[in-house]
């Protein structure tokens, strides 16, 4: 993985890929990042299936597959989140002092006919 597109940006298990996606509602919101190094090649090393979220193979039409590995993916939802309140949260593992910078994001507004998400 030397290509600039593939380099990690970080070190050991701190957080990278940090993602929110919307819930099912407005007051709720689902956060995600990836720690530890993926694995792509021939010889790959399974990590431990009681902590790994995906594995799968991938291929290109000229029927060459290599497998992958994913870093460990984690998926935290918060809920009871108020309409239009700036949250400020870090994820990653405190015990390994690998921790996130502080993010943030606004919670939706309450649905109504004259609002949409900014």
């Amino acid at each position: 993985m030397d290509h600039p597109r593939l380099k990690r940006n970080v070190t050991s298990f701190f957080p990278e890929q940090i993602a929110l996606a919307l819930s099912t509602s407005s007051s709720s919101m689902w956060i995600s990042w990836i720690t530890g190094e993926a694995q792509i090649g021939l010889n790959v090393t399974p990590y431990d299936p009681k902590t790994v979220a995906s594995e799968y193979g991938m291929g290109r039409k000229v029927g060459r597959l290599w497998n992958y590995t994913s870093g460990i993916i984690h998926h935290v939802k918060i809920d009871g989140l108020e309409p239009e309140t700036k949250y400020y949260y870090k994820c990653g593992d405190s015990s390994l002092a690998a921790m996130s910078d502080e993010l943030e994001f606004e919670a939706f507004p309450l649905p109504a006919p004259n609002k949409y998400p900014r």
